[in-house]
């Protein structure tokens, strides 16, 4: 069949004259091969996806065998999912599209679905150590502002896509002012226990493979892993010596923090990381406005890390240490 298109063709170019066969060539040369792509896929609740597409598309097929479900059209180019049960907060369902555009291309996507936790607290990033040892180890320490639940929270060394690893929070009722204390690369017993302001800390390992990185790096909190996600909070350090990648370090870091910049979750230059070791860690500083830069962070003096406790606010002075 293609050899027979390809003579027809071939025979109504020579019946043309030399302008007609200028436009038919343009026109099979311009003819559109982009295939549909989606440019947002949104969790609207534990039940409900909104997917928005880069063109108009009709689908094909939608399969799921884990869960019933139905699909709405909403506009030629967005399409909402609804589930008959909710959908797990921390494990993934898989989804099968295809989709078809206006010019006949078919795009096929494998999704990663989880539900959406409407009951996250207000998190932030209160404390980091990037530069861990075996007896002080790389740690994150995580501030609740508000009660709520952590299940599905995903928080990570990059961006979506950009991590090296990442973690998805289980399920934690917090109350303002508790603490999550995570050991990114270090085995410990996960534990809870009442801190000295009678807050709750609870300590939990992250499983990664690898450290933080040490002294050009990000971290993010996500409200959740799969589609979008918001990012909750977000951290950018440097030591402001590598100039390759406009003083972030690595091309994945890079990239990390224009994404947090370009999502107003950074403004201005990173946090100086280059006077951090093992027991002078990254803090946020007691009570100040969250500014989503480097004004909120100051780095401890020497073994003034303070996880699972309050900050102590006692920055690191190099001429009096």
């Amino acid at each position: 069949m293609k050899y027979l298109i390809l003579v027809l063709s071939l025979l109504f170019l020579f019946s043309c004259s030399e302008p007609e066969i200028k436009e038919a060539v343009d026109s099979m040369l311009n003819t559109d091969r982009q295939l549909a792509y989606i440019t947002s896929s949104k969790a609207l609740s534990d039940t409900l996806y909104e997917l928005t597409f880069s063109e108009d598309v009709t689908v094909r097929s939608a399969k799921c065998y884990e869960k019933k479900f139905s699909y709405t059209t909403l506009t030629s180019s967005k399409i909402d999912i609804m589930f008959e049960e909710r959908l797990s907060l921390t494990k993934e369902t898989e989804f099968f599209l295809s989709v078809e555009d206006r010019n006949g291309n078919i795009s096929s996507f494998i999704l990663l679905f989880t539900g959406k936790n409407c009951n996250i607290p207000t998190l932030l990033i209160n404390e980091i150590s990037p530069n861990g040892t075996d007896t002080q180890p790389d740690r994150i320490e995580i501030i609740a502002l508000s009660s709520g639940n952590t299940e599905g929270v995903y928080v990570a060394d990059g961006t979506k896509g950009n991590e090296q690893h990442g973690f998805i929070l289980p399920s934690i009722d917090m109350e303002r002012g508790d603490m999550i204390v995570l050991y990114w690369n270090s085995y410990i017993k996960e534990t809870s226990y009442k801190n000295k302001s009678n807050k709750r800390t609870y300590n939990l390992m992250a499983h990664s493979a690898t450290g933080l990185a040490g002294t050009n790096g990000v971290f993010v909190i996500y409200d959740m892993k799969a589609g979008d996600g918001e990012m909750l909070d977000a951290l950018i350090y440097s030591d402001f010596q590598s100039t390759a990648y406009s003083g972030y370090g690595t091309a994945r870091v890079e990239a990390s923090a224009n994404e947090i910049i370009n999502n107003i979750q950074w403004i201005g230059s990173a946090v100086d990381s280059s006077k951090s070791t093992s027991t002078r860690t990254i803090a946020r500083w007691i009570g100040a406005k969250d500014t989503n830069s480097s004004q909120d962070f100051y780095i401890t003096t020497t073994r003034g890390q303070t996880f699972g406790e309050a900050n102590l606010s006692k920055e690191y002075v190099e001429e009096t240490e």
